[in-house]
């Protein structure tokens, strides 16, 4: 039994697998940094309601509906956070 201090050493599948979860990540992290963060309906949706905010709108989506979507928290903190800052898609990663 490989035992130490108590604890199982892990065997070759666990250190497969997790060596395949690192590279996995490794490989999302180099193409986000590459090209940015892939933009989904959700998060478009997220900053044009935050863009509208700054721009004095209110919680309106990008096709000037009211916003009844999605919950508001996000794009009111993505507005917040980019109070005279940048625009808010940039702070968007921050939060």
């Amino acid at each position: 039994m490989n035992v130490m201090n108590g604890l199982r050493r892990p065997d070759g599948l666990t250190l497969v697998i997790g060596a395949a979860a690192a590279l996995g990540a490794a490989l999302v992290l180099a193409r986000q940094a590459t090209y940015g963060a892939l933009l989904n309906l959700d998060a478009v949706a997220y900053v044009a309601v935050a863009r509208n905010l700054l721009g004095g709108d209110g919680l309106v989506g990008y096709a000037g509906e009211v916003y009844v979507t999605w919950p508001p928290l996000y794009p009111l903190a993505m507005a917040g956070a980019s109070l005279g800052v940048a625009d808010p898609i940039v702070v968007a990663g921050a939060i």
